[in-house]
């Protein structure tokens, strides 16, 4: 509580361990970060997701964004074990319906 108001949240735009989000591949999109490394974003059933390595490798190999894109699955497992003074990396799953 800060100045006497209870906050509650929306939506981070995180995936909380173990949550599932699971719809259509609507878009991909690239911005620049505040030290102007590259971002890449993925918006999957409405939920805009930060790319990392595994997504940024994985959503595109299930076909291509947009109205019609493949439906996925996506489940987050956590982080996984951080190398050197890297962040650690995000982990998950990613399955595309057949």
């Amino acid at each position: 509580m800060k100045n006497g108001k209870k906050w509650r949240r929306l939506n981070s735009g995180a995936l909380a361990e173990g949550e599932v989000v699971e719809g259509r591949y609507e878009k991909v999109e690239h911005t620049k970060g505040k030290r102007g490394e590259k971002l890449t974003w993925h918006t999957v059933a409405g939920r805009r997701l930060l790319g990392g390595a595994v997504l940024n490798s994985c959503l595109p190999e299930a076909g291509k964004p947009g109205p019609n894109g493949p439906e996925v699955r996506i489940t987050y497992r956590g982080l996984g074990e951080a190398k050197g003074k890297q962040n650690p990396p995000r982990l998950y799953d990613v399955e595309v319906a057949e």
